[in-house]
């Protein structure tokens, strides 16, 4: 990748991450409900200044969860250790993602699923089987999302993860 590696590629990838993080929006969760406040005290979108904020706050997340994974193991991480291990980092770390995501579509879900047979983590399955109901937005005249199918959506996921992750019983 070294010839890639000059002023013009990093500011083209600059530039689309740029786009894809400050101009798109589907299916997100926690951006919604900052914007809607937002949106409520500014009068308009401010998606220009959330997306910075919730990009620092999911690489505050993973440096969060390496350090406690660091700090909880005082090892290396073991691959395949169903309380945890490399697999569940990855998973909690996707997750803070795609909590955090201005743009959140159903194939998205296919690494954190792949990710979590590893664990014992099955809130991926739950995440996975509501995501296609995602696609009402596509059956109204315009496509418009609809909250309500949204927060229902991430209201059981996140209710569905907080019940594996306090509870002590290994789901294998």
């Amino acid at each position: 990748f070294i010839p890639l590696f000059n002023p013009l590629f990093i500011n083209n990838l600059q530039s689309s991450l740029k786009l894809y993080f400050q101009k798109f929006e589907f299916n997100a969760s926690v951006y919604y409900l900052i914007r809607e406040v937002g949106t409520h005290l500014r009068g308009y979108n401010p998606i220009n200044e959330i997306s910075p904020i919730l990009t620092n706050t999911v690489l505050i997340g993973f440096a969060l969860i390496m350090i406690f994974e660091k700090v909880k193991k005082n090892e290396k991480l073991i691959l395949f250790n169903i309380e945890g291990g490399i697999f569940t980092t990855f998973l909690y770390a996707l997750s803070i993602y795609f909590l955090c995501a201005t743009t959140v579509h159903p194939w998205y879900a296919a690494l954190p699923l792949v990710i979590s047979i590893f664990t014992r983590f099955k809130y991926t399955m739950v995440w996975t089987a509501l995501l296609p109901f995602t696609y009402i937005h596509y059956s109204y005249p315009k496509p418009t999302e609809n909250y309500w199918i949204i927060s229902f959506e991430y209201t059981v996921v996140i209710c569905f993860f907080m019940y594996e992750f306090f509870s002590k019983k290994t789901h294998t």
